[in-house]
């Protein structure tokens, strides 16, 4: 018997080196398995669960794509109540909230910088980007003249209130506007002229800083020549009130800020005058390598050689 406890003490007899490595094993391994069991308690569990028929087919409606044509009617009945409105004067907004999408107001805008104006309901149904549907919707509502078979097919009345004729266009001659000083409620009043363009021409006129010709409205975005010739005789410009940049002081930032001079040309300006001195003359403009006559021309008036 003291032979066998022996044997198992020489059996069991580990050196001090050898616990150690048992305990540390030992702690890893505790270590490992609490991470386990840790992360299984973590772990979210699968939610099973069924739907009833009816609120399976309402989810299913949810996820189907809906057409080009069942958004436009969507957008124009559910966002919008319709209300009277002239196709010439809404903003790209306003027309995306009847229902046109952003491709569709592009394409009005491109017609109308030819100078393209609605001046007849059916004149904006004949858009091949306006469909039928929404057409049809919007008819009473719009403020132009009806005329041939569409006015007895949408019974057209232009005795009603919301079908007032294209507003402008029966300005008096003796209206005038100083185009210097309109505010945008002002410039309204003019024939063709809504928000979008009203807003369109102060954004020209301050980055100008006045008009010295009505000429220069043509250059405004999608105004067009044709709507330009209906307001001139409405328009009167007093040049005294442009604001002016002093070509002898003006950095490069301040000159291509004006819309007639390109990056290139200020950076030039600024050049020749370090090179050559503050300039004495504004015809002294010309011989900045970079400024062709068209644009001295255009640029003179709205340059001075002293103080703003």
């Amino acid at each position: 018997m003291q032979l066998d406890n022996k044997s198992l003490r020489q059996v069991f007899h580990f050196h001090q080196n050898e616990w150690k490595g048992i305990c540390v094993f030992s702690v890893i391994l505790l270590i490992l398995l609490a991470i386990n069991i840790g992360l299984h308690y973590m772990s979210p569990k699968p939610i099973h669960f069924s739907l009833s028929p009816l609120i399976r087919e309402e989810y299913q409606t949810v996820d189907q794509p809906k057409t080009p044509i069942d958004m436009t009617v969507q957008i124009a009945s559910e966002k919008n109540k319709l209300r009277p409105f002239n196709p010439n004067d809404l903003s790209d907004q306003e027309w995306i909230e009847l229902g046109l999408s952003a491709g569709h107001v592009r394409s009005i805008r491109k017609f109308q910088s030819r100078g393209g104006i609605f001046k007849t309901r059916e004149d904006l149904g004949k858009m091949y980007v306006i469909p039928d549907n929404l057409f049809k919707k919007w008819y009473s509502y719009i403020q132009l003249p009806c005329e041939g078979e569409s006015a007895t097919k949408f019974s057209c009345d232009p005795s009603q209130e919301n079908r007032k004729v294209f507003r402008g266009n029966k300005v008096p001659e003796y209206f005038v506007i100083e185009i210097n000083s309109a505010d945008s409620s002002t410039l309204k009043k003019l024939p063709g002229i809504g928000s979008f363009f009203a807003n369109q021409i102060l954004k020209f006129r301050d980055a100008l800083g006045g008009f010295v010709s009505a000429e220069q409205l043509n250059e405004v975005y999608h105004l067009g020549a044709e709507r330009v010739k209906l307001i001139q005789a409405h328009l009167q410009v007093n040049s005294e009130s442009v604001r002016k940049i002093n070509l002898n002081t003006a950095d490069a930032p301040t000159l291509n800020a004006h819309p007639y001079l390109s990056q290139n040309q200020a950076t030039s300006i600024v050049y020749y005058r370090q090179k050559h001195g503050l300039f004495q003359d504004l015809e002294s403009l010309r011989y900045v390598a970079s400024i062709d006559t068209a644009t001295y021309r255009k640029i003179l008036p709205y340059l001075s050689l002293g103080d703003n």
